[in-house]
């Protein structure tokens, strides 16, 4: 089961800059930042955890279907215009629960095709060879593989 443990909330911090001085000469507005080193708390809006993956790839599908699609048996997320004719393919995944870790990063000029597993768990082979293939249009596909230490 996904989630916190009974009793507990999930919570995350953040902790961001630059100072609201510094926002302001730019003309940016301050309304959600931080001075640096002030740490800010927010809750997260969860339905159910173990829906978390799929419901931000719905999401990120409506929101950005101008230049991706998302593949849901496997689940990968893909550039639209894929493949590109001439280019080689770039594919990266790892386990959700960083969004918009991965899927955050396709599309021009970034990745082609992004594999994200469940929380904190790497995509299947199934997932990396379905994304490769999507993007393969016969210059090669580099596999961009990061390793993460067990923690015990």
């Amino acid at each position: 089961m996904l989630g916190a443990p009974e009793g507990y909330k999930v919570i995350s911090l953040l902790a961001i800059g630059p100072t609201a001085e510094e926002t302001h000469a730019d003309k940016r507005p301050a309304f959600g930042r931080a001075a640096l080193g002030e740490v800010l708390t927010h809750e997260k809006l969860i339905n159910r955890p173990e829906d978390v993956p799929a419901e931000f790839l719905a999401g990120l599908a409506l929101a950005h279907a101008d230049i991706l699609k998302v593949s849901l048996d496997p689940v990968y997320v893909v550039r639209l215009d894929a493949p590109v004719l001439g280019k080689t393919g770039i594919v990266s995944g790892g386990g959700s629960g960083h969004e918009p870790m991965h899927v955050g990063y396709v599309g021009k000029g970034m990745l082609d095709a992004a594999c994200p597993g469940q929380v904190f768990t790497s995509p299947t082979p199934d997932q990396i060879e379905a994304a490769t293939r999507a993007v393969n249009a016969g210059a090669g596909v580099l596999h961009i593989v990061r390793t993460i230490p067990a923690t015990s």
